[in-house]
């Protein structure tokens, strides 16, 4: 064979090897990234009872009235007013509490018992002055120089309580550094009820890092039904045994057939003999003479702990 021949075969063959390669190796690429590719996680029950929330907050939003955003828009012009008003209100409160000097006691009880009454009512008037004024509110509070001033608006915004004021306590909640007041705003949303504070307290829950926060957003919960998937994720995948004992508490207060299971399932599954001791108390306050029979079988369990919590929460029904 001729050498250009034989050059000529192998130009031939590299050529085709190299269009070979070409083809195979997005199709070897795929196969690979398929067999390495991670499922998507589903959603937890949780998580979906969050998602379900935030989606209804939405639509509320969303089937607002043409006059209601007209309403609201007019409001905003009077942004500067309510600034203008709730910073009046501030001077007024920094005068009340200057410092008196000394005082008899007569005097001293007499100022005390005014700077309360007039606390309370300028908490109840900045209130009053609505949704648009909660902007200001908020204002007030970030620049507010004493620990009683917050105290003064966090209770306006509470004595407010619309969306915007639950939505203010919740940014107090995320960026007051002092825990005190953070502590504070987060047992105001949890006094709160309605659509706007269950979320905030269901995110708070599940957002927050904090023990007593959580504590906080698990004892509201049991006022909502809907949230027992996430709380029962938080019993059962939780490594905060305050948090968990509360939420075993809370789903118990839910009282319905759903939160007995959930009570019973506890008893029987979870790896902590406090939580289900704690489920155990919970299903005799919560369900009284409707658990006797589960408590009659758990009072002869071989394990003498729960046989023995069983036999005390037999006590608080009979």
């Amino acid at each position: 064979m001729s050498k250009s021949k034989f050059n000529q075969k192998f130009l031939l063959i590299a050529f085709f090897g190299v269009l070979l390669i070409a083809v195979l190796w997005p199709v070897a690429e795929q196969e690979q990234s398929a067999a390495t590719a991670k499922p998507i996680a589903k959603p937890t029950a949780g998580e979906t009872y969050l998602a379900n929330l935030k989606t209804h907050l939405k639509a509320k939003v969303q089937q607002a009235s043409a006059s209601a955003v007209e309403k609201i828009a007019s409001t905003a012009n009077d942004l500067g007013v309510n600034n203008k008003e709730v910073k009046q209100y501030m001077d007024e409160f920094r005068d009340l509490f200057q410092d008196a000097g000394s005082l008899d006691y007569d005097k001293a009880k007499e100022l005390v018992e005014k700077r309360k009454n007039r606390s309370t009512a300028m908490a109840t008037e900045m209130a009053a002055m609505g949704e648009a004024a909660v902007p200001s509110i908020l204002d007030a509070y970030q620049n507010a120089t004493s620990g009683k001033e917050k105290l003064l608006l966090i209770d306006a915004l509470v004595k407010n309580n619309n969306p915007a004021a639950v939505n203010a306590l919740e940014t107090i909640v995320n960026e007051e550094k002092n825990f005190s007041y953070r502590e504070t705003a987060a047992q105001a949303i949890a006094n709160l009820s309605g659509d706007e504070a269950e979320y905030a307290v269901a995110n708070m829950l599940s957002e927050q890092a904090d023990s007593r926060l959580k504590v906080i957003a698990v004892q509201a919960l049991a006022k909502y039904p809907n949230s027992l998937p996430l709380l029962i994720e938080n019993i059962s995948d939780g490594d905060d045994k305050a948090v968990q004992l509360e939420a075993v508490r809370s789903v118990g207060l839910i009282h319905n057939a759903e939160s007995m299971s959930a009570l019973q399932h506890i008893i029987a599954e979870h790896s902590n003999l406090d939580v289900r001791k704690q489920a155990i108390m919970e299903l005799a306050r919560s369900f009284g003479s409707e658990a006797s029979e589960t408590l009659n079988q758990l009072a002869a369990n071989s394990d003498s702990e729960i046989s023995a919590s069983a036999k005390r929460a037999l006590n608080l029904i009979h």
